[in-house]
């Protein structure tokens, strides 16, 4: 909206004069000087009257017509950039006490003017109706001359460079305030993290086979370690099929410490431990069977096969024979003569053969995992202090290696 100073029509003098020449707002923005209305020059141009007596607007000729226009429109849009950037500082609230009383005094400027042009009762805030803008009074821009209109221009441009720097500014302060709240939810985030951490140390724990992590409850130990159900599940049935018994921790782990096994698999594993740790095993003479006889189906010489119902000689390992002194048949003999030939020794815990191709004296049999020391055939910890060879076996102490190494 404009601010110009209004007259009486005809009055013949002019209104109290405006506030100074610019008018700082809060946010760098002024107000541009407004142009004088003065009263209709008479002296030089024509006037006329109608018959009541009453004075119309001056006649003016063309080329100063056009020249008013053009004024009136640079001022127009002027100010209207400078009224937006008022109305704006007010609506935002960053308005000071200055741009409020200069809000009331242009308001009461307008105000004045429509009163003072008989403007009726259907004037509104933004302006009198069209059918009364002819009352107004006219604007003289005889003094608003070039340079002051390039001065308004300059003015306005550098304010536009200032709402620039300033919408610029806005924005740094808004990138620094989300950088702010990038790094506050950062260490948030790191905060949570390192707690997360904490608490995975003394309640997870990674699965000894494949490392998936996972909480400490969920694991199946059947020893010091801990072991996913699917992990100790294939475990056990490795074993099973290498007909070896399935050790961690140096022990053999049970299979009633895995769940999710099925009853003939847990069955079938049983009956292998008790095969791999029974010493001196017995089969079932029958050759389409040789199924393993369990110490419970021996009852005093005799082995029943729970399968074939076959019995077998505890001595002989064939059928049986009542009534008939048992001898070892001639191809048992006739092993253990090639044995005693060839060095095989006897495993303590199973009696099967074993053959050392290399390495030391200390044995540890393939089949029940007993440990045995290869010349006396004792079990190692018996052979500790009664076996020649023993020493042999030890590494020699540390000043040995550097005698030999002086040497």
């Amino acid at each position: 909206m404009t601010t110009p100073v209004a007259v009486a029509a005809g009055a013949g003098k002019r209104a109290e004069s405006p506030p100074p020449a610019y008018h700082t707002l809060s946010h760098g923005a002024s107000v541009l000087p407004q142009p004088h209305v003065v009263d209709s020059p008479r002296s030089k141009q024509e006037t006329r009257r109608s018959s009541s007596g009453t004075t119309t607007h001056p006649v003016l000729t063309d080329d100063e017509a056009f020249a008013r226009m053009l004024q009136e429109e640079e001022y127009r849009e002027i100010q209207q950039e400078r009224d937006m950037l008022l109305a704006l500082s007010l609506a935002n609230g960053t308005a000071d006490r200055g741009d409020v009383e200069l809000a009331h005094f242009m308001a009461r400027e307008y105000e004045d003017l429509i009163a003072s042009t008989g403007a009726p009762t259907g004037a509104t805030a933004h302006g009198v109706q069209a059918s009364d803008s002819k009352e107004l009074p006219q604007f003289d821009f005889s003094q608003w001359d070039a340079q002051t209109q390039q001065e308004q221009l300059d003015h306005l441009y550098a304010l536009e460079i200032e709402e620039s720097l300033r919408a610029e500014e806005l924005a740094n302060d808004a990138g620094w305030a989300e950088a702010m709240r990038l790094q506050d939810e950062y260490d948030r985030e790191t905060e949570n993290h390192e707690a997360w951490e904490e608490y995975k140390k003394t309640n997870f724990e990674e699965c000894v086979v494949c490392g998936d992590e996972n909480h400490k409850e969920e694991f199946l130990r059947p020893c010091e370690h801990g072991y996913c159900e699917d992990c100790l599940q294939a475990g056990f049935k490795n074993a099973l099929a290498s007909k070896t018994p399935f050790k961690c921790c140096k022990k053999n782990l049970s299979v009633d410490d895995c769940t999710g096994l099925e009853a003939d698999f847990v069955v079938k594993y049983q009956e292998l431990i008790l095969e791999l740790t029974t010493p001196n095993p017995m089969y079932c003479c029958n050759v389409t069977c040789a199924k393993f006889l369990p110490p419970a189906s021996i009852v005093g010489e005799v082995g029943t096969c729970g399968s074939c119902k076959t019995q077998t000689c505890r001595h002989c390992r064939k059928r049986t024979h009542p009534g008939v002194f048992c001898e070892e048949d001639r191809e048992t003999k006739a092993v253990k003569d090639l044995a005693m030939q060839k060095g095989w020794k006897t495993c303590p815990g199973c009696n099967h053969l074993i053959e050392r191709q290399s390495g030391c004296l200390h044995m540890i049999c393939s089949r029940c995992q007993t440990a045995f020391c290869y010349r006396c055939s004792k079990r190692w910890n018996d052979c500790e202090s009664t076996c020649p060879d023993r020493q042999f076996l030890v590494p020699p102490p540390f000043n040995w290696l550097v005698l030999m190494l002086q040497i």
